[in-house]
């Protein structure tokens, strides 16, 4: 069984030696009581080391993971899912901002801004994140089928649980939107709404 926890990806790291903020008090107290209640042989998210050594990099500080930190202190293992630099590249991986760039560069349709932004992330869910999230589920093969607690970004939910669905994996979501803004939920909104209007990106 795969629990899952749906949050904005800023709750999931921070910078050594600072105080958790509301959010990620919030996030600690969900998995404290999902491993209490439901005792999975791990704690799995979407992130990773590479992403932890490029946060050091742009802001100069080091920075943990609060996933693996809560994992740590209540004694349960943890692994992070999601791919790195080089994975990327091997699975020919891009960015929905990378993509709206390069669709702004060569905007012969005339597209407004939002809608370049839009078409850019919504090829990134289409034809990106289904790659992206089987890379998760295959870093979990080996306890695919035992308890485990899954934390990954709000907006993946419903993709990643077709994909569990589909590999007949059993699933319940604990709690969504840990640390999600209005903003955030405005900005998927547009963008899967676009996707809707525009299948022929799906193929």
């Amino acid at each position: 069984m795969f629990y899952i926890v749906g949050v904005a990806h800023r709750v999931q790291s921070k910078r050594k030696g600072m105080e958790d903020s509301e959010d990620q008090r919030q996030f600690r107290e969900c998995m404290a009581n999902a491993i209490q209640r439901f005792k999975p042989t791990l704690i799995a998210e979407e992130f990773s080391a590479h992403a932890l050594e490029k946060l050091r990099t742009d802001t100069g500080a080091e920075h943990e993971s609060v996933t693996r930190a809560a994992a740590e202190s209540l004694g349960i293992e943890h692994r992070f899912c999601d791919p790195n630099d080089e994975e990327r590249a091997k699975m020919r991986y891009v960015e929905g901002s990378q993509l709206a760039l390069q669709i702004a560069l060569n905007n012969n349709e005339g597209l407004s801004n939002a809608e370049v932004n839009n078409r850019g992330f919504a090829i990134e869910i289409a034809k990106y994140w289904p790659l992206r999230e089987q890379f998760w589920l295959d870093r979990l093969s080996d306890i695919k089928n035992r308890d485990l607690l899954f934390v990954c970004g709000d907006a993946h939910i419903e993709t990643f649980t077709e994909l569990l669905r589909q590999a007949g994996i059993t699933w319940t979501i604990i709690t969504r939107q840990i640390g999600v803004t209005q903003r955030d939920l405005e900005f998927w909104e547009a963008t899967t709404k676009y996707l809707d209007a525009h299948p022929e990106l799906r193929r």
